[in-house]
């Protein structure tokens, strides 16, 4: 029996276990940068209306109250944004999600450059919004997957502290630029993320634990992973033992369980109060 054991336990290669135990090559390493500073720009482009309305209102003759609901639909596009291309994140792959996320908010923070009048404004926030909301989920998960175990929290936690930094950023750029000049923040906000879409477009790798579970693209995943410093048996069917098939996930109704309610209430509380408190701030 414990001949037979052997070859089965060696038979798969598990990449989630094979990343969290191997080194963190340089590759990796400016993987992770790349995401972070994808973070970094979201909370810029999060936060740059907020950062301008004391401009436009002087500009434009308008009011504090004209901007109230064009705010509003920027969050609103933020909330669906997250929901959406976070699950379309977990099917069509984590960098090209991120790619397409951060292109989808740096368009429509440049356009902003060349408005001259509030109404645009509803349009370009709103698609705006969905890109920001869908950047963290997809950058986040690029940040942990692409981790190994011993510096997962450090790459994580810097990654998610970028929404401060790109605003905080964003506040000293705003300090310098005079009312008459608004656009300059809108064309850094929007044509840095663009710059960014290119160096991901050449540079950015998928997650490994994404392709794992794709059995076409595993030349992709061995030729990855060699990259990475990590050769893995081609010969060898790859898994990762913490994704399981769609048959077999739990859906929404498990997270209302009554060992699960509890901690699911208090945690989405804690996070929308958190953020409720953060945006009331900023806006």
């Amino acid at each position: 029996m414990n001949d037979l054991a052997g070859p089965k336990t060696n038979a798969v290669t598990d990449i989630g276990q094979v990343i969290d135990a191997g080194h963190w090559s340089g590759l990796q390493k400016f993987a992770v940068l790349i995401a972070a500073l994808a973070i970094v720009l979201d909370g810029f482009a999060n936060q740059v209306l907020g950062l301008s309305i004391p401009m436009l209102i002087k500009q434009w003759h308008a009011s504090r109250d004209d901007f109230q609901w064009v705010q509003v639909v920027g969050y609103a596009g933020m909330a669906v944004g997250t929901i959406v291309f976070g699950a379309v994140g977990d099917r069509a792959g984590r960098r090209s999600t991120l790619i397409g996320c951060v292109l989808l908010f740096a368009v429509p923070t440049l356009a902003i450059a060349f408005v001259t009048g509030i109404p645009p404004l509803y349009p370009l926030r709103l698609i705006g919004g969905l890109g920001l909301g869908g950047c963290m989920p997809n950058a986040t998960a690029l940040l942990a997957e692409l981790t190994p175990a011993r510096s997962r929290p450090l790459a994580v936690t810097g990654g998610i502290v970028g929404i401060p930094v790109g605003g905080t950023l964003g506040g000293f750029l705003a300090s310098g630029v005079t009312p008459e000049h608004w656009s300059r923040l809108y064309v850094i906000g929007g044509s840095v993320p663009l710059l960014i879409v290119v160096i991901m477009l050449f540079a950015l790798p998928e997650s490994p634990r994404f392709l794992a579970v794709r059995h076409s693209r595993k030349e992709d995943l061995v030729r990855l992973m060699a990259r990475f410093g990590i050769p893995i048996d081609p010969a060898k069917p790859a898994v990762d033992s913490l994704s399981k098939p769609a048959q077999t996930r739990a859906g929404l109704r498990a997270l209302f369980s009554p060992e699960s309610a509890l901690d699911t209430v208090g945690l989405w509380g804690a996070m929308f109060f958190t953020l409720l408190s953060a945006y009331d701030v900023i806006t």
